[in-house]
């Protein structure tokens, strides 16, 4: 199941680095393109942050060190999941490879430029999701299957 991961992984990292190629050759930051009028803008977003743009405030080597770190442990947990809990299981392996394909898409943004480049852009009214990326949402769907598998696992030992 290894190779799953890494096939996965893989085509995450290609879908969300051309998608970000498209989007900082064809989209502004002061012209959104409006894909599903009223809820969905394509718009350009440089995200010197984390999640929702927390710690865009500290300067670049330092947001570095941290989400290097933070990497590896999220890394860690990985590989420690996969290996403890991907036996006879098709959904570890994908969100391993979901989220590991979506941090190595996040974390070539930051060695190359400084900043994730994120455009999706989904809103009601003037209440506006933060922008993201393809590599946010498999770490999202990822993160979920995490969860849903924890979930029916536990279920599975306690109705034993």
């Amino acid at each position: 199941m290894i190779w799953f991961s890494i096939g996965i992984a893989m085509g995450v990292v290609f879908a969300d680095q051309a998608s970000k190629y498209l989007a900082l050759r064809h989209l502004s930051s002061l012209d959104p393109i409006q894909v599903i009028p009223p809820v969905l803008d394509l718009v350009l977003v440089k995200n010197r942050g984390a999640a929702f743009g927390i710690m865009s405030g500290l300067n670049l080597p330092v947001r570095m060190i941290v989400f290097s770190i933070v990497s590896l442990g999220a890394l860690a947990l990985l590989i420690y999941l996969f290996r403890s809990r991907s036996a006879g299981s098709f959904t570890i392996p994908a969100a391993v490879g979901l989220v590991s394909g979506g941090a190595v898409g996040n974390w070539i943004d930051r060695i190359r430029f400084g900043y994730v480049v994120d455009f999706i852009d989904w809103h009601v009214g003037s209440y506006h999701w933060p922008t993201f990326n393809i590599a946010d949402s498999c770490i999202t769907i990822g993160v979920g299957l995490l969860l849903l598998n924890m979930i029916l696992e536990d279920r599975k030992h306690h109705a034993s």
